[in-house]
């Protein structure tokens, strides 16, 4: 399925085997989370969260390497603007600091400890929905982990995105009955914007805050 993809580079084409059971083992953590999850909401067959991600089913699900690259000079558009994730759960992993995580009690960011061989695990904005905002969106950001705001070492990480199968419908943000296809391609072009644009569109957030103070509870 993999070598089929024009876009894959060298590197990955040679180790698909690799890549093939590195997803799996994604997949199976995942969606693990996910039927512990619709145990302890008494969720019904059908309505159970982990229903909405078939293995055969068509989703958005990737897996995405990031690099951040040194900087020589200050620039204010290091790192990664605030969001929070298009799909359901993401497991991130990283052994670099720059993880910062929006609090709900105080508005503060704070910076997440990078733990060797652990990964930091992330409700994205499909399992609000599918819980009825009982789960609540991770907000969150990449920055410098320093005090010169400067990228002072390549900085890289690797993560998994489960992503609920694109004809799975839910009630969104602002109300409204999407599918999680539509809600994908919405927020990724908000992505695309200027940091400026992308930043005055609460979608980012998942409508989950707006001017870095929480306005879910």
């Amino acid at each position: 399925m993999y070598g089929k993809a024009p876009s894959l580079p060298q590197a990955a084409k040679d180790n698909l085997e690799l890549f093939d059971r590195f997803l799996r083992a994604c997949d199976t953590i995942t969606t693990t989370i996910l039927a512990r999850l619709s145990d302890l909401f008494n969720l019904i067959p059908g309505s159970r969260f982990e229903d909405k991600h078939h293995p055969g089913g068509k989703s958005r699900s990737t897996l995405t390497l990031f690099r951040y690259p040194k900087q020589e000079t200050q620039d204010n558009k290091v790192g990664h603007n605030k969001h929070t994730d298009i799909g359901t759960l993401t497991l991130l992993f990283s052994e670099q600091w720059g993880l910062q995580v929006l609090s709900p009690e105080t508005s503060e960011w704070n910076f997440v400890a990078p733990m060797q061989d652990h990964a930091v695990v992330n409700v994205g904005d499909s399992l609000r929905f599918l819980s009825g905002n009982a789960l609540k969106s991770c907000v969150h950001r990449v920055a410098p982990p320093n005090v010169s705001g400067r990228q002072e070492e390549h900085r890289y990480s690797i993560a998994y995105f489960l992503r609920a199968e694109d004809v799975v419908q839910y009630k969104d943000s602002k109300g409204r009955v999407i599918s999680a296809r539509d809600w994908h391609d919405e927020k990724y072009g908000v992505f695309r914007l200027s940091h400026d644009e992308s930043n005055s569109d609460r979608i980012l957030t998942g409508g989950m805050e707006k001017g870095e103070e929480f306005i879910v509870s």
